[in-house]
C-alpha cells in the first residue's frame, strides 16, 4: 500500500491537531512551516477539554524537553548543548547533532555517545525526518 498525499492542508496549531483534526490526517511539511512540526513535538501548552476517565473537565499538561544537541568541537569532541525554545534552536543551531532513535535504519554519519545516538542535522531536516514520537498529556483535573 502506497502512503496518500498530504491532504494540502496547513499544518494545525497543537490545540487544532490534538482536539479538532481527525486522524490520519497528512500535512505537507516544508520549508515554510516546519517550525511547527517542532512545535507539536515540544510543546508546553495546556489542553482544556473533557478526560474521557475522570469524566470531567480538565486541563491537560505536557512537559516535552527540547533535545539536547551536540556541537563538534574539533579533535573528535563534541559539546552537549541545551536551546532555549524552537526558536533558539532553528536561529543558532544551524547544523548540529540531534538525538535519533538506537534502532533508526540509517546509521551512515552517527556520533555515538553513552547511551544516546546522535546523527548530523539541520533544525529544517530533523523535522523532516522520517521519525516516530510520542505526544502524551496528562489530566489534571479542575
Amino acid at each position: 500500500m502506497s502512503n496518500p498525499e498530504p491532504d494540502g492542508k496547513q499544518m494545525p496549531t497543537v490545540e487544532e491537531l490534538f482536539l479538532k483534526a481527525p486522524l490520519y490526517t497528512r500535512w505537507a511539511i516544508d520549508e515554510s512551516n516546519f517550525r511547527r512540526i517542532l512545535i507539536v513535538q515540544f510543546t508546553h501548552e495546556t489542553l482544556d477539554t473533557l478526560c474521557v476517565e475522570c469524566k470531567r473537565v480538565s486541563t491537560f499538561g505536557r512537559k516535552a524537553w527540547l533535545p539536547d544537541v551536540a556541537e563538534h568541537t574539533g579533535g573528535g569532541f563534541y559539546e552537549p548543548k541545551y536551546p532555549r525554545d524552537i526558536d533558539d534552536l532553528v536561529q543558532n543551531y544551524k547544523s548540529t547533532y540531534f538525538p535519533i532513535d538506537l534502532d533508526a535504519e540509517e546509521a551512515e554519519g552517527r556520533m555515538r555517545v553513552p547511551g544516546r545516538s546522535y546523527k548530523e542535522f539541520t533544525p529544517l531536516d530533523y523535522a523532516l525526518s522520517n521519525r516516530t514520537f510520542q505526544c502524551l498529556f496528562r489530566c489534571s483535573p479542575g
